[in-house]
């Protein structure tokens, strides 16, 4: 049953009793009825009242014209920490609510008693309610309005979601984290990036943005094995992670590419990450009983927030010159290839021109 439908449920079952209560006591007046009658049929209703609410999950308790607790049904009692004894009577504002939302509480329950009419009245709110231990926790609350005694108090249905947001936060983080190296996944990056961006542009901060790619993959995917290749990309991973600072955004952005943010920086700081990076590369691969060698091939762009640029420049000129200094190491690589092909060619005619001498 959603909080909604419960909470018309209670509400009026809560106002069938305050009316009949109301009607009861007139007919006594009128019709001199025995009191004893009277008492039954309020007792009764007000039965059926508690019946509803006991079987609730949620907790329903009832705020009367002077901000104090009228009923506190039992799951409140689980929700909230305080028995019936310890909330009936008490002024309910102090009892569950934080003290920093003390002030607009007070200030609109006021109103409300007077008028029956107020911003919450009606619908279904998410706001932070207070334990007996003292902390905080998220809650949904919906409030009705019953006339109580000449004024107006209010029916509340509220929920606990703290598990709700708990599993919220927990798909927001699937959906922008990779799993394999526990850093940002590309949407990840892309959606704290304009973030970032936004904050440069109006606070004046410059932003590194580098662009990283993991050497020979595919051959130790080939040599050695595709779980090695995965303890490739999240060793590489743990190097980018040792090399930025715990505030700069590092996301992997596809199979072997990574990508990261470092907002408040300098052109300086691109000359500390080239230095930091190899060093750390140097350290890793220094560690005995590798089988293999952690290389990466890395592009940078700034973003100077006097010649302020879009995310997909950055991202562009960052991927450009990554590719760049890629080609210069194949190149480099293919002739220490040829080198060592010509070598031997040169040692065999060596010894065949001595030996026809």
């Amino acid at each position: 049953m959603t909080i909604i439908v419960c909470a018309v449920l209670v509400t009026i079952g809560a106002f069938l009793v305050i009316i009949q209560k109301e009607l009861l006591l007139k007919r006594a007046a009128r019709a001199s009825m025995d009191r004893e009658r009277v008492e039954k049929e309020l007792k009764e209703s007000e039965e059926r009242f508690r019946l509803l609410a006991a079987s609730a999950q949620d907790a329903i308790i009832v705020i009367n014209h002077e901000e104090k607790f009228s009923f506190w049904n039992d799951a409140a009692v689980k929700i909230f920490g305080y028995s019936q004894e310890e909330a009936l009577g008490k002024n309910c504002h102090k009892l569950i609510v934080p003290p920093h939302y003390h002030y607009s509480y007070n200030k609109n329950y006021g109103l409300f008693c007077i008028s029956g009419i107020g911003p919450a009245i009606g619908t279904t709110l998410e706001f932070t309610a207070l334990r007996k231990d003292g902390s905080e926790f998220p809650i949904e609350i919906s409030l009705s309005a019953i006339p109580m005694h000449g004024k107006w108090g209010a029916v509340a249905i509220i929920r606990d979601i703290s598990q709700r947001r708990l599993n919220e936060e927990t798909i927001r983080s699937l959906v922008i984290t990779d799993p394999l190296t526990g850093f940002y996944n590309r949407r990840g990056l892309m959606t704290l990036a304009e973030q970032q961006i936004k904050i440069a542009e109006r606070k004046g901060y410059g932003l590194l943005l580098l662009f990283a790619d993991l050497d020979e993959l595919k051959l130790i995917n080939d040599t050695l094995g595709h779980q090695a290749g995965d303890a490739a990309i999240v060793e590489a991973a743990q190097v980018l992670g040792k090399v930025f600072r715990k505030m700069d955004i590092i996301a992997r952005i596809g199979g072997d590419e990574f990508a990261v943010l470092a907002p408040e920086t300098s052109t300086e700081y691109s000359c500390f990450v080239e230095k930091r990076l190899r060093d750390q590369l140097a350290l890793h691969n220094a560690l005995a009983g590798r089988a293999y060698t952690l290389s990466m091939s890395t592009g940078m762009a700034y973003y100077d927030p006097e010649e302020p640029c879009s995310l997909d420049d950055m991202l562009s000129r960052a991927d450009s010159r990554m590719y760049e200094q890629k080609r210069r190491k194949n190149a480099q690589l293919n002739k220490v290839k040829i080198r060592r092909l010509i070598r031997p060619q040169r040692q065999d005619l060596s010894l065949a021109q001595a030996s026809s001498r």
